[in-house]
């Protein structure tokens, strides 16, 4: 009976036990009969973020920056160009390209179709009025001459024979006049018989009909000669067109025909130009044309040597605009000419329009535009500002100011990236 009671007891413990058991989660981490379960896994806990240090120390950098880059623009000093703006002398020039002619220029041809056997000049080559340039083959024209001076030189006979014959149909009827007027004083006394008179009549009205033929073959045979004269003078001058002459003193500039070509009237063979006639034909805009005198000075210069400036004068003005680029042109003579010289060659000249004491002006490089109106910088109290000026004419690489700005004024004479109270680099001003 005790057996029984302490068995029960026994089992009541085991199930104390069991009941006693902490629960947990079936599984991989099942935790072992007899043994402390592990701790259960917990997730850690977020620390909360101090957002507003952020924000403050994000402010503080975007003031610093702020501070960094206003005391940058506005109160560190820039070391800029600047001009004093004081009346001076002051000269306007109109610019302009051209190039290079000759007033005296000839494209020498010829005027018969023929073959060159020689052309005797070349490039270069200084040639003086009448000057043979090439001769064209000329047998042919020769044989003409020679033909047409014999029939010139046979129609020139019969002229002389048509007049010997108007000659003695002249004496004839001067006897059968001579002759009739004798019979016809004879005939009322009737010394002479009728019939007598009869004949000197037929014999004179003949002798004017003879007369009057050998006029007209005088006048056909002297026809014919000035037609026969006319032939020779026609194959001579032919002839003379074989050789082809300079028209006046000047230099070969091209050649475009060598011996053995042939050549056709108003083929060129070469081109000659008068160099003492070599000007500058420059274009301008038709703005200028009333500023523009003759005799005006002027200053060239060429691409091929831009720093050898040749002087001038204007010879004379175009009475004609360009329907399309509205530009006139003038041409310029020169002092000299640049070396090695060729017509065409490109230039540009500059001629002093206008000439003024004392004048405001700035350099060009100081113009500042905004929205198309023209201003300058303006240093006032160490600051740079934008005022609009009203300008002038220009001059070379300077501007006339007539408006917006006075004498005595800072500007800068590089404006770009220049702002609104910028401040700038005290000193004299340059």
């Amino acid at each position: 009976m005790a057996l029984e009671i302490q068995s029960s007891k026994t089992e009541q413990g085991s199930a104390d036990a069991r009941s006693a058991r902490p629960l947990v989660a079936h599984g991989p981490s099942r935790a072992v009969e007899g043994l402390s379960p592990p701790l259960a896994r917990q997730r850690p806990q977020s620390r909360p973020r101090n957002t507003s240090k952020t924000v403050l120390r994000a402010g503080l950098a975007l003031l610093a920056a702020a501070a960094l880059f206003v005391g940058f623009r506005y109160l560190m000093p820039h070391d800029v160009p600047l001009t004093t703006l004081t009346p001076g002398p002051f000269t306007v020039d109109l610019s302009g390209p051209g190039t290079l002619s000759a007033i005296n220029s000839s494209s020498v041809s010829s005027r018969i179709q023929g073959l060159l056997v020689t052309v005797a000049v070349d490039r270069n080559d200084r040639v003086t009025s009448g000057q043979v340039i090439a001769e064209i083959a000329s047998d042919d024209l020769e044989s003409q001459l020679t033909s047409a001076e014999a029939s010139r030189d046979a129609a020139d006979r019969a002229v002389e024979a048509a007049q010997a014959d108007h000659d003695r149909a002249a004496a004839g009827l001067t006897h059968a006049t001579t002759t009739l007027e004798r019979q016809k004083a004879l005939l009322p006394q009737g010394n002479t018989a009728q019939s007598t008179y009869d004949s000197a009549l037929s014999d004179f009205k003949a002798a004017e009909s003879d007369l009057r033929r050998a006029a007209a073959t005088v006048e056909q045979s002297r026809a014919q000669a000035a037609s026969a004269s006319a032939t020779a003078a026609f194959n001579r001058s032919k002839l003379q067109d074989a050789i082809i002459r300079a028209p006046f003193d000047g230099m070969v500039i091209a050649r475009n025909h060598n011996p053995g070509d042939v050549v056709t009237p108003g083929s060129q063979i070469v081109q000659i130009a008068d160099p003492a006639t070599i000007v500058l034909t420059v274009r301008f805009d038709e703005s200028a044309i009333a500023s523009v005198r003759k005799k005006q000075g002027a200053v060239m210069t060429f691409t091929s040597q831009p720093d050898r400036p040749i002087s001038g004068q204007v010879l004379r003005l175009s009475r004609e605009v360009d329907p399309e680029t509205r530009e006139f042109t003038v041409d310029i003579t020169l002092d000299e000419l640049p070396d090695n010289w060729a017509i065409g060659q490109r230039g540009s000249a500059r001629i002093t329009i206008d000439s003024r004491a004392a004048a405001l002006s700035v350099p060009s490089s100081a113009i500042s535009r905004k929205d198309g109106v023209a201003g300058l910088w303006v240093v006032a109290g160490g600051r740079a500002f934008w005022r609009s000026v009203t300008l002038g004419r220009i001059g070379g690489t300077r501007v006339e100011v007539t408006g917006g700005a006075q004498s005595g004024d800072i500007v800068l004479t590089a404006p770009q990236g220049a702002y609104a109270g910028m401040k700038v680099t005290p000193g004299s001003p340059t």
